[in-house]
C-alpha cells in the first residue's frame, strides 16, 4: 500500500509540474451553484435574437434544487448565496422566454421559484452575519443580490442589514473605478456581479486576463451580460471552463479557474515538507524550480493563484517555501515590501479582514530561508500576530472554514520557530514569545488535537478525510519537539496510528471536503489527495526507543494533580478522562510562567509557606476548559488564572496581617477604613495613593506598617478594577465588579475577626450572635471571592474578541446569573470549610462546622460533633448544587441568551465546584500562622 502511495505522490507532482510548465489551463476546484447560476444567465446575440449560451447550466440548477426549496452548501451563507443566485436565474429565464436554447418548460419554473422564495424568506431571517465565514466579497454580493431580486418584485428581510450595508459601503469606498478602467488589477474584478449599476462594463475589456475577470466564471459572466459589445475572448474562457473544469461539460462551473499556481504550490509544499522529495526525479525538481523562479521573476517577486492574476501574500509565500524546499533559496524582500502591514501581513493590499493562514504561510517562508535573521522584524511581527489570534481564540480564517487547517499551519510555523530558536538562530525573538507564548500554543495545539479525535473511527472533522489529514500532520509536526509531548507521547503515537487506519481504509475513496473559501466554499481533489498522502507517509519526529528526559519537579507535581483529579466527582464520568487530565497537566505546566510573572507583583508573601495552589490553579482551569471543548480564550484564561492567584494571596495577606495587630487601633478596623478610602477615592476619580486617612497618634513602626498595608490593598484593587476586562466592560458590569470586590474585602476582614479559639476581644463578633444561613449566604459566601470573581469573569468574557454578541444581559438573564452565583458561592464556602477545618482550627479561624458544633450538648464528644457537622454540611452543599443546576436549566431554555454563553458559564461553575471538591480531599490553602511557620523553619 505504501508503495502505491509513493507512486501516487510522484504522479501527482509530475502532473502538476507539467501543467505549470506548459502554462495550460487547469484547476481542480469543485463546482459551485453560485457561479453556475451566473453563467446560466449569459445569452449571446445571434441573427437578431438572443440564445442562452449555457442551457446545460440552467438544467443543472433545476436538477439540483433541494426538496426544501433551497440549493445546498457547506454553510448558511453558502446556501443563501447559492439560492439567491439560482432564484435570480430562474426569474430571468421566466421573464425572458423569448430567448432561444432553453428546453425547460416555464410552468416548471413557477413551482421552483415559489419554493426558492419560501426557503429564502425563512433562512434569511435567521442568517446571523456575525457567525458567517468571511467569504470572498460576501458583503457586496449579499446586498447586490437583494437588490437584483427586488427588481423582480421579490423582497426579503435580512437581520443586521445595516451592518452588512455598512461593510459593503466600506468596501466600495476603497474602490477606485478609474484605475480599474485603466487596467489596474484589483480584487473586485473577481466579483463584478456586485458592481452592476456601479461600473461601466464597456470600459472593462482591458481588465481581462486570458479572457477572464480575475479567473472568476461568475464575474466574467456578469461582464458578458452587462457589456454592450460581445467579447469573444470572455466567451472562449467560459467555454474552456465548461469543458476542462471539474464540471466536465455537465454545465456546472467552479468559483475560480484556472488555479494552477495555487494548487501546484500547495501540493508541492505539502508533499515536500512531508519528506517526499525522492518522489520527483532530479530533473523534475530542477524543472519545477526553474518554472517557479521564472513566474516569480516575471511578476516582480510576487504572484497570485494563476498566471498574471493579482498577486497575494499567500501564494507568494507558498511559492517561496517550495523554492527553499527545492534547494533554490529566493529573496523574500518583495513579499515583505508588498504585503507587510503595521501589525501583520495582508493577503491583498485592500483587504477588510486579516488572514491567520496567510500570516502562517508568510512566517513559514521566512523561517525556511537560509538566513532568517535578515527578516527578524517580519518574523517577530508574524509570530506576535499569530499568538494574538490564538490567544484570542480567533482561529476562523478567511480562506478555509476548518479550524484544523489554521491549527496545522500554526504548528508548522511554530515548530520551525521553536527548533531554530532552540538552536540559537533566532536570538532576536523576545523571551516571552520564545519561552512562554510559543511553547504554550504548541502544547495547547497538542491537547486540542488529541482530544478532538473521534476514538471509534480515528478521524477528525466528522470523518472528513482532509481535516483528518490536517490533524495527523499537526501531530507529526509536534512529534519533532518531544519536549512538548513527553507526557502524552504514547497518546500521540496512538492517535496518528488510528488516524492513518481511518485514511488507509481505502485511499481511492478519499472524498474532498468543501472547506476552502471562495465566494462560496469549495473543495479541491488534488489538495485532498496531497494532504492525505502526506499524512500517511510523513515520518514521526521521534521513535519508540527514543529515551525521553526525566520529568522535573513541576511536571511531577502537575502529573500528581492529574491523579488527584481522577478521584473527584467532576471528572468521574467524562470521556477520555485520563487523556483530558494529562493534557490539562501539560497545559497547566506551560501556563505557570504567566503566574510566576505576576506572583510577587503586589504581595511579598514574606514568611509564608510555598503556595500549594500555584500549580493547582492552571491545571484546574485548563481541565475544565478541555472538558467543555475549549470555550475559553487564552486571554480570558490567563486573566482568570491571575485573579485566582491574587485571591489566594489577598486572603493570606489579610489573615496574616490581622495576626500582627498592634497599637490602640485594631488592624482590622484600619483595613476596613483603608478599603473604604480606596473605593471612595476611585469613585471620586482621585489618585488612591494620595488619599489615605492615617491616624496621627500611631507609633512610627505602626504607621509604616499601615502604609505598606494601604499600598498593597490599593495595588490589589487597581489590578482588578484597572484590568482590561474591567475597563472595557459595560458600565453596569463594572459597577457590579466594584461592589462585589469591596464586599469580598470587607468579608475577609470580618472573617478574620470572627474568632472561635479564643475569647472575643473588644469589638469582635462571635458566632453565638449570628445564624449559619445568615453568615454563609453573606459574609461566608463573599469571603470565598466567588461573587466578585464571577463579576470579573462576566467582564472578561463579554469584552473578549471571541465573544460575538456585545449586548447586555436582559434583567431576566441577569437575575438568573446572580442567583446561580449566590448558590455557587455558598456551595464554595461549604466545600472550602469542609477541607480546611484542621488549618482553621489551628489558626483560630471561623469554619462552617463551628455552627454545628456550638449546639452540641456538653456530654457529646468533639470528635462525634465534628463528624456529624461534616455530614450535615455536605447535605446542605448538595442542596446548593441542585439550586445551581435549576438556575442553569432555566438559562438554557432562554432563547435570547447566545448559545456560546452557556459553556462559558458552565466552565466557571465547574472550576468553582472543582476547587470545592479538591478541598474535600486536600487543603491547598497556605497557613498564615507565622509562629507555626517559624517552628517548621527551625
Amino acid at each position: 500500500m505504501m508503495g502505491d502511495l509513493y507512486e501516487a505522490a510522484g504522479a501527482l507532482l509530475s502532473y502538476l509540474a507539467t501543467g505549470l510548465k506548459n502554462e495550460s489551463f487547469f484547476g481542480c476546484m469543485s463546482t459551485s451553484i453560485y457561479d453556475t447560476a451566473w453563467v446560466s444567465m449569459v445569452s449571446k446575440p445571434s441573427h437578431g435574437v438572443r440564445v442562452w449560451l449555457f442551457p446545460k447550466s440552467f438544467s443543472y440548477l433545476l436538477e439540483h434544487q433541494s426538496a426544501d426549496g433551497g440549493w445546498g452548501g457547506s454553510s448558511d451563507l453558502d446556501r443563501s448565496l447559492n439560492t439567491m443566485a439560482a432564484l435570480l436565474s430562474l426569474l430571468k429565464h421566466n421573464q425572458q422566454t423569448q430567448n432561444l436554447g432553453c428546453d425547460e418548460f416555464p410552468d416548471r419554473f413557477q413551482v421552483q421559484i415559489s419554493r426558492a422564495i419560501v426557503w429564502l424568506d425563512t433562512h434569511l431571517r435567521n442568517l446571523c452575519i456575525r457567525r458567517c465565514a468571511d467569504n470572498v466579497a460576501f458583503e457586496v454580493l449579499l446586498t447586490s443580490h437583494l437588490g437584483f431580486l427586488a427588481s423582480y418584485g421579490v423582497k426579503f428581510h435580512l437581520p443586521n442589514l445595516d451592518d452588512v450595508l455598512k461593510l459593503s459601503a466600506e468596501k466600495l469606498n476603497k474602490l477606485h473605478v478609474e484605475t480599474i478602467y485603466l487596467g489596474q488589477k484589483d480584487t473586485i474584478l473577481h466579483s463584478l456581479e456586485a458592481l452592476v449599476g456601479i461600473v461601466d462594463f464597456d470600459k472593462l475589456p482591458t481588465s481581462l486576463n486570458r479572457g477572464s475577470m480575475m479567473a472568476s466564471p461568475s464575474s466574467t459572466a456578469a461582464y458578458l451580460i452587462n457589456a454592450s459589445n460581445w467579447d469573444i475572448e470572455a466567451e472562449k474562457y467560459l467555454l474552456s471552463v465548461f469543458e476542462y473544469g471539474q464540471g466536465g461539460s455537465n454545465g456546472a462551473f467552479p468559483s475560480a479557474y484556472p488555479t494552477e499556481i495555487f494548487e501546484t504550490t500547495w501540493v508541492f509544499a505539502t508533499l515536500l515538507e512531508a519528506g517526499l522529495h525522492h518522489t520527483l526525479s532530479r530533473e523534475e525538481s530542477q524543472s519545477l524550480a526553474e518554472i517557479l523562479e521564472g513566474v516569480l521573476y516575471k511578476s516582480g517577486g510576487i504572484l497570485g493563484f494563476s498566471h498574471d492574476i493579482l498577486a497575494d501574500a499567500d501564494d507568494t509565500a507558498k511559492c517561496l517555501q517550495c523554492l527553499n524546499l527545492l534547494g533554490r533559496p529566493t529573496d523574500l524582500r518583495p513579499l515583505i515590501t508588498h504585503f507587510a502591514g503595521e501589525r501583520h501581513f495582508k493577503t491583498y493590499e485592500r483587504e477588510r479582514n486579516c488572514s491567520l493562514s496567510a500570516n502562517c504561510n508568510v512566517l513559514i517562508a521566512l523561517l525556511s530561508s537560509t538566513d532568517p535573521g535578515i527578516y527578524k522584524d517580519s518574523i517577530t511581527k508574524a509570530t506576535t500576530f499569530i499568538c494574538e489570534r490564538w490567544f484570542g481564540n480567533l482561529l476562523v480564517d478567511k480562506w478555509n472554514i476548518s479550524r484544523e487547517y489554521s491549527t496545522h499551519l500554526i504548528t508548522c510555523a511554530f515548530t520551525k520557530l521553536f527548533q531554530l530558536s532552540t538552536a540559537g538562530k533566532l536570538g532576536f525573538i523576545s523571551a516571552k514569545l520564545r519561552e512562554m507564548d510559543v511553547p504554550l500554543v504548541l502544547v495547547q495545539v497538542l491537547s486540542r488535537t488529541l482530544i478532538a479525535q473521534d476514538r471509534p473511527s480515528g478521524s477528525w472533522g466528522r470523518k472528513s478525510h482532509e481535516i483528518s489529514a490536517y490533524c495527523i500532520l499537526t501531530l507529526l509536526e509536534l512529534s519533532k519537539v518531544p519536549a512538548m509531548s513527553k507526557l502524552v507521547m504514547k497518546d500521540l503515537q496512538d492517535a496518528v496510528r488510528k488516524g492513518r487506519d481511518f485514511l488507509g481504509t481505502d485511499p481511492t475513496m478519499w472524498s474532498p471536503s468543501s472547506i476552502w473559501i471562495e465566494k462560496v466554499t469549495y473543495s479541491s481533489s488534488v489538495l485532498t489527495q496531497a494532504y492525505c498522502i502526506a499524512a500517511m507517509l510523513a515520518p514521526l519526529g521521534f521513535t519508540d526507543d527514543l529515551k525521553m528526559p526525566s520529568l522535573g519537579n513541576p511536571e511531577k507535581q502537575a502529573s500528581k494533580l492529574g491523579s488527584l483529579f481522577q478521584s473527584l466527582p467532576l471528572f468521574k464520568r467524562i470521556p477520555n478522562r485520563d487523556l483530558v487530565l494529562k493534557c490539562a497537566s501539560i497545559e497547566g505546566l506551560k501556563l505557570m510562567p504567566y503566574l510566576e510573572e505576576k506572583r510577587l507583583s503586589i504581595f511579598t508573601r514574606s514568611g509564608l509557606h510555598a503556595e500549594k495552589y500555584l500549580t493547582t490553579i492552571p491545571v484546574a482551569w485548563t481541565a475544565c476548559n478541555i472538558m467543555l471543548g475549549f470555550p475559553l480564550s487564552n486571554n480570558v484564561l490567563i486573566e482568570m488564572l491571575i485573579v485566582s492567584m491574587l485571591n489566594f494571596q489577598v486572603d493570606e495577606f489579610i489573615e496574616s496581617t490581622c495576626c500582627l495587630s498592634k497599637g490602640p487601633m485594631g488592624v482590622e478596623r484600619v483595613i476596613m477604613e483603608f478599603i473604604q478610602d480606596i473605593f471612595r477615592a476611585k469613585r471620586g476619580g482621585i489618585d488612591v495613593y494620595n488619599f489615605k486617612n492615617e491616624p496621627n497618634d500611631q507609633p512610627e513602626d505602626v504607621s509604616e506598617h499601615h502604609c505598606v498595608l494601604y499600598t498593597s490593598l490599593a495595588q490589589y484593587i487597581d489590578a482588578i478594577t484597572g484590568s482590561r476586562p474591567a475597563q472595557s466592560a459595560q458600565e453596569t458590569l463594572r459597577w457590579k465588579l466594584e461592589e462585589k470586590l469591596e464586599a469580598y474585602l470587607r468579608a475577609q476582614v470580618v472573617s478574620a475577626t470572627l474568632k472561635t479559639s479564643q475569647r472575643p476581644q473588644h469589638g469582635e463578633q462571635t458566632i453565638d450572635r449570628i445564624s449559619f444561613i445568615d453568615w454563609v449566604r453573606t459574609t461566608g459566601a463573599d469571603d470565598t471571592s466567588c461573587p466578585y470573581s464571577f463579576a470579573f469573569y462576566l467582564c472578561a468574557i463579554t469584552t473578549d474578541q471571541s465573544f460575538l454578541d456585545g449586548k447586555a444581559f436582559s434583567p431576566y438573564e441577569d437575575y438568573l446569573l446572580w442567583d446561580i452565583c449566590s448558590h455557587l458561592s455558598t456551595l464554595c464556602r461549604m466545600y472550602n470549610d469542609y477541607g480546611s477545618l484542621a488549618r482553621d482550627r489551628k489558626e483560630g479561624q471561623l469554619n462552617s462546622i463551628d455552627f454545628f458544633q456550638k449546639i452540641v450538648q456538653p456530654s457529646s464528644s468533639a470528635v462525634i460533633s465534628q463528624a456529624s457537622g461534616k455530614r450535615s454540611l455536605l447535605l446542605l452543599a448538595h442542596h446548593e448544587r441542585e439550586a445551581v443546576h435549576q438556575g442553569l436549566k432555566r438559562l438554557r431554555s432562554d432563547k435570547e441568551l447566545p448559545k456560546h454563553v452557556l459553556p462559558l458559564l458552565q466552565l466557571f461553575i465547574n472550576v468553582t465546584d472543582l476547587f470545592g471538591q479538591i478541598y474535600v480531599v486536600k487543603d491547598i490553602g497556605t497557613s498564615t500562622d507565622r509562629r507555626e511557620d517559624k517552628k517548621r523553619e527551625s
